[in-house]
């Protein structure tokens, strides 16, 4: 539809009545759609009662009812960020002085031809929220790992027993299909850390579907706020959240049920009014709790292990955000993590909270793969190894490898071992470590074919994602490979 006027005047329409048809004549329903439906009540005291249903990209239908708004002049639009798209999900979210909107996704005037318009899949956690290392630590972040099955939100919500009357910290994350890692910066919703001892309780929610609505200058919202209802691909009511705290509001992060948003008179004059729902919503119902641990001496930022030019040393590098009463570091090396030999230590900073980088080059190192662990010591004597990392100098050899281990990367259940060209009755012996060098598996396997066997290597274990380190022995010839669980 187009429409002109010499005079540039805006066009108002009391009602319309639009009906899209096919080249036959039939009508088509649900095809009617703007990005952005610019509205007038012709005054702040006129109530707006329209219905809308908001499509978002990955195939989530929600009805939004504007159940009695006093807006005068507004635009219902709708996106998956709110009034920002810094990135920053926190504060993107929140309701703002002045027009900040961003469309995005489609807004119907009834439910969208799924024929043309189909609805998203159900999500799933696929991989448990775990703390990255299992330890949470005082006074340092904390990095949370969760496997999903599709893009959307992840939320992990935190309780700190030491601070009741504290609000909890909500960490806010977009993640990708496969496995993400959410980062909380340690600290409670004050900005302290909680002190070693205290309880950490976790909670997480999933959503998929996120849907904002940022309505610019609606006055009033008094009448028990937006009526919203999932339709597609599930039918439900909705858990209402927002965030008016920056324009000394209210907020509502977990949510409220129904229609219970809503604002005094003429207390959205002029802001951004931001209010967002789910398509849907995974409740993650195994709670975790974690103990404060006393604090690391360091916080290792990296370490790496990598071959020089010829191949002929290894070169060592790391680096440290934070030390405390540090006296130095130890790197070793081994081939079995039972055997390890010093290659040099490097005198520690001290107490520093500066990036601080180190370097040590081994100029001997074994043939074949090996695994560098990095040590620190404080000035008391105690010493903490950090995880190993790898390195192969022959990893041109394609015979190096003893055995075989796939898929890799894969997932624990689904881990096999191939044995070629052992002779039937012949021992193999496995070993399986963790990053950090613990042991979790010892077992013989007697060859039970001359030409390939296969076996079942993680049957029955509780793995958890994470890298691994596989050694296999066998008539004195003895291999390792890197294994990664999803």
């Amino acid at each position: 539809m187009e429409f002109s006027s010499a005079s540039n005047a805006n066009y108002r329409f009391l009602y319309f009545d639009l009906t899209v048809k096919n080249s036959s004549g039939v009508t088509q329903p649900g095809r009617l759609w703007s990005y952005a439906w610019d509205l007038n009540t012709e005054a702040q005291v006129n109530p707006f009662n329209g219905t809308f249903y908001v499509y978002t990209s990955d195939g989530y239908v929600t009805k939004v009812n504007l159940n009695g708004i006093q807006p005068f002049g507004f635009v219902v639009l709708s996106n998956k960020t709110g009034t920002g798209v810094s990135g920053n999900v926190s504060n993107d979210r929140q309701s703002v002085s002045g027009d900040s909107e961003y469309p995005l996704y489609k807004v119907f005037v009834n439910n969208p031809d799924s024929t043309v318009y189909p609805s998203g899949s159900t999500p799933t956690i696929t991989n448990a929220p775990t703390v990255v290392g299992g330890v949470i630590y005082a006074g340092q972040q904390v990095k949370f790992r969760v496997g999903v099955s599709s893009a959307g939100l992840f939320q992990i919500f935190i309780s700190i027993n030491e601070h009741p009357t504290v609000s909890n910290v909500v960490v806010s994350a977009n993640v990708t299909a496969g496995i993400d890692t959410i980062t909380w910066n340690g600290k409670d919703s004050l900005g302290n850390y909680p002190p070693e001892g205290s309880t950490v309780t976790v909670t997480t929610e999933y959503s998929v579907g996120v849907t904002h609505l940022p309505i610019w200058d609606p006055e009033t919202n008094a009448n028990g706020g937006y009526i919203i209802n999932r339709i597609r691909p599930v039918s439900s009511s909705v858990y209402v959240r927002w965030d008016d705290i920056g324009i000394s509001g209210t907020e509502n992060l977990s949510g409220g049920s129904g229609n219970s948003h809503q604002w005094a008179t003429n207390f959205g004059n002029n802001m951004t009014m931001n209010t967002w729902w789910d398509g849907y919503n995974v409740v993650d119902s195994n709670v975790f709790v974690q103990t404060v641990n006393s604090p690391l001496p360091i916080e290792l930022v990296n370490f790496t292990a990598e071959l020089s030019n010829n191949n002929s040393k290894v070169v060592l590098n790391w680096s440290s955000a934070i030390q405390i009463n540090n006296a130095g570091f130890s790197i070793e090396k081994t081939t079995d993590f039972i055997n390890f030999q010093l290659v040099g230590v490097v005198k520690g900073a001290g107490n520093s909270d500066q990036l601080l980088n180190y370097s040590l080059i081994d100029e001997t190192p074994y043939s074949g793969v090996s695994y560098y662990r990095l040590k620190q010591t404080d000035y008391n004597g105690n010493s903490k190894a950090f995880n190993f990392v790898e390195v192969n100098t022959n990893e041109n050899d394609l015979n190096s490898n003893i055995f075989l281990i796939y898929p890799n990367p894969g997932n624990a259940n689904e881990i096999y071992m191939l044995l070629k060209n052992y002779a039937e009755g012949e021992n193999f012996n496995v070993n399986v470590y963790d990053a950090k060098g613990l042991q979790i598996l010892n077992k013989n396997y007697i060859v039970n074919n001359s030409g390939i066997s296969v076996y079942h290597l993680l049957s029955g274990l509780d793995i958890k994602p994470g890298i691994y380190f596989v050694t296999g022995n066998s008539n004195n010839k003895s291999s390792s490979i890197k294994l990664i669980i999803n």
